[in-house]
């Protein structure tokens, strides 16, 4: 059961005799209206689930680990404590939802708590001026099966509520209940969290989420155009993937003003309209993937094409062209360059290059090319 927690008591008996078997509601507290009145947060979203949560090296181990929290959740669970970290955007707060939305349809007799460190600071701070504190407690610590806080950071400096945490953390430990936390930092990185606080955080598996990879970020964004039922070309998916790579909200944002703006105009988006139109999100940095997005847009071929073990010789000629300027451009090691494009020695990078400086001194149209591609890059 669901319910809105800015909602009083009479007002939830005042919805029963509208929805006897459920009440939905803003925040995904879920809990049962006999046995507390409600706290203010935010209901579960049911888009964010397991199965549309790409999963590539980067997150694989939180990912299977949250299921395994969301399939058997509190005293039987490996993870009865659960701290997910990592820099903004790359899932936390999806896998959070997902774990909820697994423990509702799995255990809908389970009484869910999901909302965000401020939300919970604000509604103590309302217990607290009502002077029902110890209501507050017993709210969280009693009458919850499953709570779930999302960016436990925000606490930093905030001493009274790490004071109810700590009481409300212990309360849940000794009935071995669940709990789940989610942060940009470790335990130990956050400053301002008091020492017992930190200590608590750190008893339960800690694990980080971290960017996504080229090819996890075109899973992603094709993901996003299934969902808002658009296409767009390949090498626009790719355009998108090697400018947006550090914040998985921000590759969504971009579709959705493409989106907005195939909507608006009537047309269909290239190359060309993408990279006019978002240039003031994809503020993309020279690497290995925008070379090689680069050079595989130029010689219209993919950039899987590249990574393949193929020998066909448009296909080999580009992957030498990406390696040469990866060199060039950004130095980057043989070694990196050859497990970039999957190469097994390392040696092909430098034949690589030894032979694009050969070809450009006799092949005016591929020095051209070159220079075209750096421009661009």
């Amino acid at each position: 059961m669901i319910i809105n927690q800015s909602k009083t008591f009479e007002n939830i008996i005042a919805d029963l005799s509208k929805a006897f078997d459920k009440i939905i509601v803003d925040l995904s507290n879920t809990f049962d209206v006999t046995k507390s009145k409600l706290s203010e947060g935010f209901t579960a979203n049911s888009f964010k689930t397991f199965e549309n949560f790409v999963v590539d090296p980067s997150n694989s181990v939180a990912v299977a680990t949250a299921k395994a929290v969301g399939l058997n959740p509190g005293e039987g669970c490996k993870f009865p404590y659960l701290y997910l970290y990592g820099p903004s955007g790359l899932g936390k707060t999806h896998l959070l939802h997902a774990i909820a939305n697994q423990i509702k349809n799995n255990h809908p007799d389970k009484v869910i708590c999901i909302t965000t460190a401020m939300n919970f600071m604000n509604e103590m701070v309302k217990y607290i001026n009502d002077n029902r504190i110890m209501e507050f407690r017993r709210k969280y610590g009693e009458e919850i099966d499953v709570l779930i806080i999302d960016d436990i950071h925000s606490l930093s400096n905030k001493e009274r509520t790490q004071e109810e945490l700590f009481h409300i953390f212990n309360m849940m430990y000794e009935t071995r209940r669940q709990m789940i936390f989610s942060s940009v930092k470790r335990p130990d990185e956050i400053e301002g969290l008091s020492y017992r606080i930190m200590t608590r955080l750190q008893w339960g598996v800690a694990l980080d989420i971290q960017p996504p990879s080229f090819e996890t970020r075109i899973e992603i964004i094709k993901e996003k155009l299934s969902q808002l039922e658009m296409s767009i070309p390949q090498n626009v998916i790719e355009f998108i993937a090697s400018s947006i790579y550090n914040n998985v909200r921000e590759l969504e944002g971009a579709l959705l003003r493409l989106s907005a703006y195939q909507d608006h105009l009537g047309v269909e988006i290239d190359l060309a309209i993408a990279m006019d139109y978002l240039k003031i999100n994809c503020t993309a940095r020279i690497s290995l993937e925008t070379i090689a997005a680069g050079v595989a847009n130029h010689f219209n071929v993919k950039v899987a094409d590249l990574k393949s073990p193929s020998r066909v010789k448009v296909i080999a000629c580009t992957r030498q062209v990406a390696m040469y300027l990866s060199k060039k451009l950004i130095n980057a090691t043989n070694k990196e360059i050859a497990i970039f494009f999957n190469q097994r020695h390392y040696c092909s990078v430098s034949h690589s290059v030894s032979a694009i400086n050969k070809k450009m001194k006799e092949d005016k149209v591929l020095a051209k090319a070159l220079r075209s591609i750096e421009s661009k890059l």
